[in-house]
């Protein structure tokens, strides 16, 4: 490593970057999710720019909860972290569907 990459390094981990620092703006869209071994689901609203608040639930297909890693299931080929991606994905298909435009678009994504 170079010592202007130490350097920087030193100076990131004493004094953190803040979120806003970059990203200039308030989110146009918020989205919230969660996904559980049972399904997934959130909710998409705007901020700086209108959209209908919408819901969305999906429960998990029986052979997803089978394969779910999990104490009873320690061989499952599914782990919550792919159940959380699968939700983070369907996160992004219910905000193309509701939002306007997504192009250039600030988005928030809370978990």
């Amino acid at each position: 490593m170079t010592s202007s990459l130490r350097s920087q390094n030193s100076s990131t981990s004493r004094i953190p970057t803040k979120c806003k620092q970059l990203v200039l703006g308030d989110p146009w869209y918020v989205g919230v999710k969660d996904a559980s071994s049972f399904g997934v689901g959130g909710i998409v609203v705007g901020e700086e720019k209108p959209v209908v608040p919408t819901v969305f639930r999906l429960e998990w297909p029986q052979t997803i909860r089978d394969n779910l890693v999990s104490e009873a299931n320690p061989t499952g080929s599914i782990t919550n972290s792919d159940l959380e991606f699968a939700g983070l994905l369907l996160l992004w298909l219910v905000m193309e569907a509701i939002c306007p435009t997504l192009q250039y678009a600030h988005i928030c994504h809370v978990q």
